[in-house]
């Protein structure tokens, strides 16, 4: 079985306060870290904090088997800035796709529009 923690540039670990929770997000020790045992888990907290504070660095995640001094620490940076880059790409695929249907709304509009002048020119004459 192995366990996953999310670790900052500073050497802090990343706890789960809950709803309504007090205290630090952030600890030193590694007993009061939140462990996860699916990475995704883990990966999505990574995305997370190295999209709302890209400053403070892309943080990482310690893999963990039931023994801890197996413990090895997956770089997150480059998973991360791909991740973020599709998503940025998707939302860019979706307005496009709304653009595109506000352009055919809007057409369909012009050409009922078109279409009632015309229909208003024929009953006059």
């Amino acid at each position: 079985m192995k366990l996953y923690c999310v670790r900052n540039k500073q050497g802090k670990y990343f706890r789960s306060v809950g709803y309504g929770g007090c205290g630090p997000s952030w600890v030193e020790s590694l007993e009061k870290a939140k462990f996860y045992s699916k990475i995704g888990q883990a990966k999505a907290r990574v995305t997370y904090f190295f999209t709302t504070g890209p400053q403070f660095g892309c943080p990482e995640i310690i893999e963990f088997d039931l023994n801890v001094e197996n413990a090895k620490v997956i770089d997150m940076e480059e998973i991360t800035k791909k991740n973020i880059s599709k998503l940025a790409d998707k939302k860019l695929q979706l307005e496009m796709r709304w653009r595109k249907k506000e352009i055919q709304r809007l057409e369909i509009q012009q050409q009922e529009i078109a279409d009632r002048r015309e229909k208003l020119r024929s009953k006059t004459n």
